[in-house]
């Protein structure tokens, strides 16, 4: 397993996203950490709800982001290992699709950030 993951670490796409995707994912954890004590009680989390309490949701729930982001790295980066021998293009879209999807989260989070403070 190890030897696979220096394999498809060789390829620039999956390697230029895989370490963005960890560096954004570390930077969001030190993001929250920072902000999360003068957090409201009650923060806006559903972005696409309309004005009003549909939208808010407790502070707790903005620790959901970062879970969800880096089982969704795990899992496409694992899969993009196993099928890298066999479709190298596919292990290039699953690995830079977790990219976009973990550049998505981040920014949700800062939206999150910018409306309560």
């Amino acid at each position: 397993m190890r030897g696979s993951l220096s394999l498809i670490l060789s390829d620039n796409i999956i390697r230029i996203s895989f370490y963005s995707s960890l560096i954004i994912i570390i930077a969001q954890c030190i993001l929250i950490l920072v902000t999360f004590n003068r957090l409201p009680p009650l923060v806006p989390f559903l972005n696409s709800q309309p004005w009003g309490v549909e939208r808010l949701y407790t502070s707790q729930t903005v620790l959901f982001i970062p879970f969800v982001l880096a089982i969704v790295f795990i899992i496409n980066n694992f899969l993009s290992l196993i099928y890298y021998k066999q479709n190298s293009l596919a292990s290039r879209i699953l690995s830079f699709n977790a990219f976009l999807f973990i550049i998505l989260g981040f920014l949700a989070y800062v939206q999150i950030v910018l409306l309560v403070f």
